[in-house]
């Protein structure tokens, strides 16, 4: 498995805490520098162009993180638990995200979505899933532009998805590249509680 963390360099704050979360999980990783597209103002479109660019260019199984993520304690054991439990025809793993619709369990570390899971910060991708989404997801033609709003809406309910159960990743409050200061770990949390246990 690679890792790749996305990271903006004009937010050096972030740059701080992503080598301890990724230490915390006996991770190694490559830097991923996010992309800023000419013509686009919208940072979730940049972040979005970011995520899907850094799928190309690498074989296996990936494991992307955004730079404001941030591991519980035994994460590494949870994780290596539920990727055992994945079936081999696996597509996607989030580690964590916001869930917004009940999932069905699938295993004791594991359940199964079909839609539902917002969030980009933990991601692993299986090569056949990067290539699946290489040849769907287009920012400047599709209806959806949002990608994590489009694995929600048609990603998921097209590819084999999994959630960890527990969660293991969740997003480091801060504020975001547009300004607003964001602290999603009680959504992420509430909403974990109400749609996997």
């Amino acid at each position: 498995m690679k890792i790749r963390v996305v990271h903006l360099a004009s937010r050096p704050d972030r740059g701080l805490f992503f080598p301890q979360e990724m230490k915390k999980m006996f991770f190694d990783y490559e830097v991923f520098f996010a992309v800023d597209p000419p013509g686009i103002e919208d940072p979730a479109m940049c972040s979005s162009c970011s995520h899907v660019d850094a799928l190309r260019g690498i074989g296996g199984d990936l494991l992307v993180c955004e730079d404001d993520v941030c591991f519980v304690r035994q994460g590494r054991e949870l994780f290596n638990k539920a990727f055992e439990q994945l079936p081999e025809d696996w597509d996607i793993l989030y580690l964590g995200g916001n869930i917004h619709e009940p999932a069905e369990k699938f295993s004791d570390n594991l359940f199964k979505i079909t839609k539902g899971v917002h969030c980009n910060h933990a991601i692993l991708y299986s090569e056949k899933a990067r290539s699946f989404i290489l040849s769907h997801y287009d920012l400047w033609t599709n209806e959806i532009k949002a990608f994590d709003h489009w694995l929600y809406m048609v990603g998921q309910g097209l590819m084999n998805c999994f959630i960890m159960s527990p969660m293991i990743a969740y997003q480091r409050p801060g504020f975001s590249c547009n300004g607003v200061y964001q602290d999603y770990y009680m959504d992420m949390r509430s909403n974990e509680i109400k749609n996997l246990c």
